[in-house]
């Protein structure tokens, strides 16, 4: 049976968002040995595959077995119906910021790039450029980015969507990130097919509400110590069932 290592390699690697640089470090390699690997230029020995399966979090049943199908199950897969969504959240002195999403559904790994902060006068500005990959499921959508450009300070980005849109079709969810002084922070944000230039007023003001944390979820805050978002109408996905004691 022929299995091809480096493709299985190259795979695992891009899932779990490391760089060839990266993956070379963590097993004692050069760039170029990992690059070799992945091109079946050269073969690993049977230990460095077994560090690469202890990195990655697998056996190596699994590893062996992992193929296109297997892949394809591996949630990545856009599950919105364009490749440029705008992203918007609440920025400093209570401003509405706008994001560009850049998606682009590859074989087996969905891209995204974000334009991070737009100029709305001047699109192709952005105040910092973020690169990395969504994964999704019926439910929900993950996107991790990290600095493109300059990730000197650790930037990171994961944006939460909750895959069940509003009746005008944005889709809710929370961006956590690390701020220019390396410390977390989470947001409310929203997500829909719209640039903000084609919104009317009463549709921005409704993003910007949808974006910021009502009273009620202050004093939930203050009740139970945590903060969980409602990501969706639960109306849609439960019944109420009243319990009629007459």
């Amino acid at each position: 049976m022929n299995i091809d290592i480096g493709s299985k390699i190259k795979l695992y690697r891009i899932l779990n968002h490391y760089s060839l640089r990266e993956l070379g470090e963590l097993i004692g390699k050069t760039k170029t040995t990992v690059y070799r690997y992945e091109n079946n230029e050269l073969e690993p020995d049977l230990q460095t595959i077994l560090t690469i399966c202890s990195i990655f979090q697998i056996t190596l049943y699994e590893f062996l077995e992992m193929n296109e199908d297997t892949a394809q199950n591996l949630n990545a897969k856009n599950p919105f119906q364009a490749d440029t969504l705008y992203l918007y959240y609440r920025g400093f002195k209570d401003k509405l910021l706008v994001s560009e999403l850049n998606i682009r559904q590859g074989k087996n790994i969905v891209e995204v790039t974000m334009k991070n902060a737009i100029n709305i006068t001047k699109e192709d500005v952005s105040t910092f450029v973020y690169k990395g990959t969504l994964e999704a499921n019926e439910f929900v959508t993950f996107i991790n980015l990290s600095n493109y450009a300059n990730n000197a300070k650790f930037e990171k980005v994961q944006i939460n969507l909750s895959n069940q849109a509003t009746n005008n079709d944005m889709y809710l969810g929370t961006i956590t990130a690390t701020k220019s002084d390396n410390n977390p922070t989470i947001r409310k944000c929203v997500v829909c097919g719209k640039n903000i230039k084609s919104l009317s007023k009463e549709q921005v003001k409704e993003i910007y509400n949808m974006v910021t944390i009502s009273e009620s979820e202050i004093d939930y805050i203050k009740k139970y110590g945590y903060f969980d978002p409602e990501l969706r109408d639960i109306s849609l996905v439960a019944i109420q069932i009243d319990d009629d004691k007459s």
